[in-house]
């Protein structure tokens, strides 16, 4: 970390040792009661910068610390050592964060008043000493393998995107500097893979768990699978198919399959997104209504985002299909974690994840079953100290920004909370006994 001189106006950031853990922000040398301006930039992966800002009055002594005050205005209110960075926005237009490498990520600081001003910048860390990440280009697999680079072995995490086909790096190193090892595939639309989201084999899935429990630095009898959105879905099946699954974690995700996705919008081909020992999975069909199109149209030229929540909903009225496509869960051999936003536009991520929990209770599943359920966040979950603000994404098989629903603070607050509890769910059923 780079700081200003300590002389005059001053402010330093305090990051924690990992990218997950508390960072403080002070700002000193100011007079009492002057009003302080913080402000926070950073670049995503594309380059883009993001920034936020909040005034503050500053205490008796000159200080300003977002952790024990609220700013007097700005881009977040409320006591919150983490609101300058939930909150920063876009300076240009663009849809989300985007950010997948495990490399620091570089926060520029400023303080300013009529005093004077004050820089420094801090780095949020996804890769902790030791670890190391390396490429997985061989055995049909593309993406990435995380672990610590003394070799012993640790349990193993298969981390699974959702219909954003990316290496999801950043995540499997905070994972790995958290003591898992962690392999983070792509599954489709890259050279050698299916080039949709649409008859994709479970087979590809085995056959990386079979890689990861084989990794000297992994402990093939403590297996996890985690997944995102629809990912999450995969998750459950995943964990549902393979024995060697010893524990699953479904954030957003569905208890039901639903159908797949073609690479082209305009397709309307409706086909399943998985099989297995080559025979196609059931699965419900999304319903698009007349006012659904409509609202696709017009928001497409108006550059606003859509709200796909109804179309789940409106296929889930066929219980013959929900019941068909409702995952067998309580194969799984292992605990489960489901993880949901009461506000998810997406899809019904809350009502999906129950038909799983009542599942697994019904057949009197003998691993723990926790279902978090965050009552105004939307379709979210991402790592904590990320910005929240834009609540929409856009996933390249549909083609259109996706509304994620929730409000900023609240997935910033659900981020940071999941987070902890799936190290927790980690931790407990995986290194325990």
């Amino acid at each position: 970390m780079r700081n200003n001189e300590e002389s005059g106006p001053r402010i330093k950031g305090y990051p924690g040792a990992l990218a997950d853990e508390p960072v403080i922000v002070k700002a000193s040398g100011f007079s009492p009661g002057e009003r302080v301006t913080l402000t926070a930039r950073t670049e995503d992966g594309s380059g883009t910068g993001w920034e936020s800002s909040a005034v503050f009055k500053a205490g008796p002594g000159g200080t300003v610390e977002p952790g024990l005050e609220a700013p007097v205005s700005g881009t977040y209110t409320g006591v919150d050592p983490h609101g300058l960075f939930w909150s920063m926005r876009p300076t240009e237009k663009v849809v989300h964060f985007v950010r997948s490498t495990s490399d620091p990520q570089v926060i520029s600081l400023e303080a300013s008043a009529k005093s004077g001003t004050a820089s420094a910048e801090l780095e949020l860390i996804y890769r902790a000493e030791g670890v190391r990440c390396t490429p997985l280009e061989s055995n049909g697999f593309q993406g990435v393998f995380c672990a610590p680079a003394d070799g012993a072995p640790r349990p193993g995490v298969l981390l699974l995107h959702g219909t954003i086909a990316r290496v999801m790096e950043d995540v499997a190193a905070l994972l790995a500097s958290r003591g898992f090892a962690t392999a983070a595939p792509l599954y489709y639309g890259a050279e050698g893979l299916p080039p949709e989201y649409i008859r994709i084999p479970l087979e590809h899935f085995g056959t990386a768990l079979e890689w990861l429990a084989g990794r000297p630095e992994v402990d093939g009898d403590r297996l996890a699978v985690m997944g995102m959105s629809r990912g999450g879905e995969l998750a459950l099946l995943v964990g549902a198919s393979f024995p060697a699954v010893k524990a699953v974690i479904s954030l957003a995700g569905s208890g039901v399959v639903f159908n797949g996705l073609p690479a082209n919008p305009r397709d309307s081909r409706v086909d399943t997104p998985w099989t297995f020992e080559g025979e196609p999975l059931p699965y419900v069909e999304r319903k698009d209504s007349f006012s659904f199109v409509a609202r696709a149209i017009a928001g497409g030229f108006m550059g606003k985002p859509l709200a796909t929540l109804s179309t789940y909903e409106n296929g889930m009225k066929d219980a013959a299909a929900v019941e068909r496509a409702t995952i067998e869960v309580e194969k799984i051999g292992g605990p489960v974690l489901l993880v949901s936003g009461g506000r998810d536009r997406v899809w019904p991520s809350g009502r999906l994840s129950e038909i799983a929990a009542g599942r697994l209770e019904t057949h009197h599943h003998p691993h723990p079953v926790k279902h978090i359920s965050y009552d105004r966040a939307g379709h979210t979950f991402g790592l904590p100290c990320r910005p929240t603000t834009s609540g929409r994404n856009k996933p390249s098989p549909q083609g259109s920004d996706l509304d994620f629903g929730g409000s900023p603070p609240e997935n910033a607050h659900a981020n940071l909370d999941a987070w902890r509890a799936v190290l927790d769910f980690l931790e407990k059923n995986l290194c325990s006994g």
